[in-house]
């Protein structure tokens, strides 16, 4: 149970008004006329929410009296600063950019992995100016497709074009935040201007 101390409106545990009279041996619930004597008043409240929505902040709300000596107080949901609203949007941004990173990409009809470990492979043998030496490469769909010296650097430059797509993009989307209005931040969603890219 806590308590609220009426001058302050500090609220204060069972545990901390046990520490402030330890001579005293509290019930689980003390008696009202010995808590108003120390100016004190129970205080009944729900737990506090887990999260908030985007861009808010769970808080207590003021406890204010009810009844019978009892105050009671609840939690709201308060705006953020817009400069922390601001980043986490970015973070937002920034966590679109990874999963679009390792989403793949396109070339020859095919979707190519774009994860870590295949961006390496791709690169090594891409950047080198070598064809594999399998004569083939496997897509996302694990499908070996075969794929030459040209095919090689096609699929390297493929990469390379998506991924600077990609980078353009999200600094269009970081650079256009400023512009935005408190409540169209609240609501921004990352992504591509047209749907289909």
């Amino acid at each position: 149970m806590n308590y609220i101390e009426i001058k302050t409106g500090a609220v204060i545990s069972h545990v901390e008004l046990a520490a402030r009279h330890p001579a005293v041996c509290l019930p689980e619930t003390p008696d009202l006329p010995w808590l108003t004597m120390q100016g004190l008043a129970p205080l009944r409240e729900p737990p506090a929410p887990d999260s908030a929505p985007f861009g808010h902040e769970v808080a207590r709300k003021p406890p204010a009296p009810v009844s019978n000596g009892w105050w009671e107080a609840g939690w709201q949901f308060v705006p953020l600063p817009r400069e922390k609203v601001l980043e986490a949007v970015c973070a937002r941004i920034n966590a679109w950019r990874s999963e679009q990173e390792r989403g793949g990409f396109w070339w020859n009809g095919c979707l190519w992995d774009s994860d870590p470990v295949s961006v390496q492979r791709i690169t090594s043998i891409g950047a080198a100016g070598l064809a594999p030496p399998s004569g083939y490469w496997t897509n996302a769909h694990n499908e070996d497709i075969p794929v030459d010296l040209d095919g090689m650097r096609a699929l390297y430059l493929a990469m390379l074009q998506r991924g600077s797509e990609i980078h353009d993009r999200q600094r269009e989307m970081k650079q256009a935040l400023a512009a935005l209005s408190f409540d169209e931040l609240l609501a921004f969603q990352p992504g591509w201007e047209d749907a289909a890219a």
